[in-house]
């Protein structure tokens, strides 16, 4: 992939980060830099420096919340509704909410924000109010290079996954992070069906209270603008690892089976996803993703179709960010349509990735 030049924006100091070259970190120099008046101003450049490197990460630039979501509304106007997400967060007003509120002593795996739905959202735009010094840090990892060490290292699999997608199941039982009615905002049995058939979502009713979902989507997208394949599952999120170990941090009882699991993905077919191909993606991801301490008043924004982010746990218990998500991918209309030619080993069962690949 050619890196594309460097982008300039007045009074910022603009960098691409050292550690890696999908990370802009901009600088502001002046006062006035937060205006409203300078995202309008810039608003193209931004939005086109977003889709090339994927994050931006912006410090000086004397902002509140209130000026942030402003500036979100500026640079990309269509909101996203966050009802339907995994971990719990509070509403702050309109379309900003905390972000993840999950335990401070849960390592929250690289992911990408709610890959389950058909039309997840494509901005991320994340504020820090309170940091906690020395922890407590968003990674991001670029994804665009994940694919192609995939394509080498494992093309089979990445292949199968092209062939089958990925099929997500969630439990909303007493192992579940969120109620039903918690996380889709409504006691309504009939008002939740009728989200999940729109989202194009299978379902059943297990037992009493207990909703089990299953969510076939698309597993590899092709970047519009890169034309690079992007594996899109957040298998870290989506796996008994995480389960577990949420479970330990919080002295919880871990689900008796994998049927209990309040989140697990497989490959489309409902076959297993090979557990060696999984562990090498944590790894991998652990290994090349980059963060930036937060500072008060720090905000970035992150192409959700592009960079995957996570959390490290923190100390400070006040610690206080929020987020606030814009715009929507089609997985439909971005997913790769069907594996390249000469890979037909994809199609075998039942074989170890690293056999695979």
């Amino acid at each position: 992939m050619t890196t594309p030049q460097t982008p300039t924006f007045a009074d910022t100091e603009v960098t691409v980060c050292s550690e890696g070259d999908f990370l802009l970190l901009l600088r502001g120099q002046r006062p006035g830099c937060g205006s409203l008046d300078w995202f309008r101003e810039h608003r193209q450049a931004i939005m086109a420096a977003l889709d090339d490197y994927g994050m931006m990460f912006f410090r000086g630039f004397e902002t509140d919340t209130r000026q942030f979501q402003d500036a979100l509304d500026i640079l990309k106007p269509e909101r996203y509704d966050m009802i339907d997400i995994v971990t719990p967060r509070s509403h702050v007003r309109d379309t900003l909410y905390t972000s993840t509120q999950a335990h401070p002593a849960i390592d929250i795996p690289q992911h990408q924000e709610m890959p389950y739905r058909l039309y997840p959202p494509w901005y991320l735009g994340f504020y820090c109010e309170i940091p906690s010094e020395g922890d407590g840090f968003t990674p991001a990892n670029d994804l665009r290079k994940l694919g192609r060490t995939i394509r080498r290292l494992y093309p089979a699999v990445l292949d199968r996954f092209i062939e089958l997608g990925v099929r997500y199941v969630r439990n909303f039982n007493q192992y579940s992070f969120k109620s039903w009615q918690t996380c889709w905002e409504t006691t309504s049995r009939a008002e939740v069906e009728a989200r999940l058939r729109k989202d194009d979502t299978e379902f059943e009713w297990v037992d009493g209270d207990w909703l089990r979902t299953f969510q076939r989507r698309p597993a590899v997208l092709r970047d519009p603008v890169s034309k690079a394949e992007i594996l899109f599952p957040s298998f870290g999120i989506f796996h008994h690892t995480f389960i577990k170990h949420i479970a330990d941090k919080m002295g919880l009882a871990p689900p008796p089976s994998g049927a209990e699991q309040a989140l697990a993905c497989e490959f489309g077919d409902g076959s297993p996803i090979p557990e060696d191909f999984i562990a090498w993606i944590h790894e991998e991801v652990v290994k090349t993703r980059i963060h930036i301490p937060w500072q008060p008043g720090d905000f970035f924004l992150i192409s959700n179709l592009i960079a995957g982010h996570g959390r490290t746990p923190y100390s400070n218990l006040d610690r206080t960010l929020h987020a606030s998500f814009r715009g929507r991918l089609d997985l439909r209309a971005l997913a790769v349509a069907r594996a390249p030619s000469g890979h037909e080993a994809a199609r075998e069962l039942g074989r170890p990735a690293n056999a695979l690949a």
